[in-house]
């Protein structure tokens, strides 16, 4: 594994991370914790319906997905399900708007997923996270 310095150079080359959430304003707020932390280079494309994001992973390389649990054509769990069979291997980080679904999210996600509590994110946390995801997915 790669210290967080060099897991950032690594990760300032350009990244795709597609954000699938239906509010504007957390996409906003997503995009400037991004801004604010120290990862470089990456690019974010944006879809407010799991339908849309499905039909955009189908078509474009990514190499990450950011996913909002509650869209207006599917919530819950069955979101990252249905990403899942489109792009099995993704990294996905679950965003909730709700701390109270912790506790069925820790119990429901594999070890491999990842989830962060909309109102608690940082530009660190969220950085971390991301770093996280991308060195496992890609053993360095």
């Amino acid at each position: 594994m790669l210290n967080t310095v060099e897991a950032t150079s690594k990760l300032n080359k350009n990244w795709k991370i597609h954000y699938i959430e239906d509010n504007q304003a957390d996409i906003e707020l997503i995009n400037e914790l991004l801004l604010d932390s120290s990862l470089n280079g990456l690019k974010i494309s944006s879809s407010n319906k799991l339908q849309d994001g499905l039909d955009y992973l189908q078509k474009n390389k990514v190499d990450l997905i950011l996913l909002d649990l509650s869209l207006p054509d599917c919530t819950g769990y069955k979101t990252v399900e249905k990403i899942k069979l489109i792009a099995p291997d993704i990294p996905v980080i679950i965003l909730t708007g709700s701390s109270l679904q912790r506790e069925s999210l820790r119990q429901c996600i594999s070890s491999s997923e990842t989830y962060l509590v909309k109102g608690e994110i940082d530009s660190d946390s969220l950085a971390s996270a991301i770093i996280r995801a991308i060195q496992s997915e890609h053993n360095f």
